[in-house]
């Protein structure tokens, strides 16, 4: 068990100078470099992206000191062994799945909220909870763009997590979330469902995104992380579309020595969708199922 009673041990943990760290934390606010990112729904998503110094500090006290504690079971976002893929496969072949939405997941997560996570953690004084808070926040909320900060919201969101899973126990239902995206499926329909939903998100501090919440029965698409789970989990037919032209424009180019740019953007974003087929390939090989 890490202990840190003092600032001292806070220092030494991170293997930085007590001056360095000290100055560190009296600026942490202004050492990020912020920028804006287009959404799906065509609004901009801010990002508060650490200077090195700072991130390579979050990145250490992730590593060694917030990894102690893990998220609710139901959780499957930055968690590892856990993907979209095996959240998905959660709500697979079920007669309605629900989905809402956390509305500003990470801002809405405070700086109380990340108290109340570091003070759970034994062995940590409370002077250095407070060091750690102003290391790991920005404005009193959780940065979009810390290394620390997918971590910390899913631990303050621990209790949240209990209480929905309670609720879908009443409800019948099996519960799951991934980051801000929280579903439930299961064989009744659930009426009243987002109600209660949205009265325990209040009630610890988050709101509901209420014009994204959607529950599909087994008629319809029925989709959790952006994949369809009616019969397995499989890819949207659309994206499956796209990576067929992608797979085919690779073929055609590759004795050209040229990157297929056409469809997919930029080569990252080519390894994401690679990525993705590949983790869903591998579930869907289980059950015996065809991706294309």
């Amino acid at each position: 068990m890490t202990i840190l009673r003092t600032i001292e041990d806070l220092s030494g943990l991170l293997e930085i100078g007590l001056k360095e760290l000290c100055l560190l934390i009296g600026n942490a606010d202004n050492s990020y470099v912020s920028f804006r990112i287009p959404k799906r729904s065509g609004k901009k998503r801010i990002i508060d992206a650490p200077q090195p110094l700072l991130k390579n500090i979050q990145r250490c006290l992730l590593d060694r000191l917030l990894y102690q504690k893990m998220p609710h079971q139901a959780v499957h976002g930055f968690v590892p062994g856990k993907s979209i893929v095996s959240n998905a496969r959660c709500h697979t072949g079920r007669q309605w799945v629900a989905t809402l939405d956390i509305q500003d997941f990470f801002p809405s997560t405070t700086s109380g909220h990340v108290r109340q996570v570091l003070a759970q953690i034994p062995g940590i004084a409370p002077p250095v909870v407070e060091s750690i808070c102003r290391l790991v926040t920005r404005n009193d909320r959780l940065p979009q763009g810390a290394p620390t900060s997918p971590h910390l919201a899913n631990l303050a969101f621990y209790d949240a997590d209990r209480a929905l899973t309670r609720l879908a126990g009443e409800y019948r239902l099996v519960y799951t979330r991934y980051a801000d995206d929280l579903a439930f499926s299961g064989n009744e329909k659930p009426d009243g469902l987002p109600e209660d939903v949205g009265a325990i998100v209040l009630a610890h501090g988050y709101r509901l995104a209420e014009d994204k919440t959607k529950i599909t029965g087994r008629h319809r698409r029925q989709l959790v992380t952006g994949l369809v789970v009616n019969d397995g989990v499989r890819l949207p037919r659309e994206l499956r579309r796209k990576l067929r032209a992608i797979m085919n424009e690779i073929r055609t180019t590759a004795d050209f020595g040229i990157f297929p740019g056409s469809l997919c953007g930029t080569e990252e974003e080519l390894q994401g969708y690679l990525s993705l087929l590949a983790m869903v390939e591998q579930t869907e090989t289980k059950g015996n199922s065809q991706i294309f």
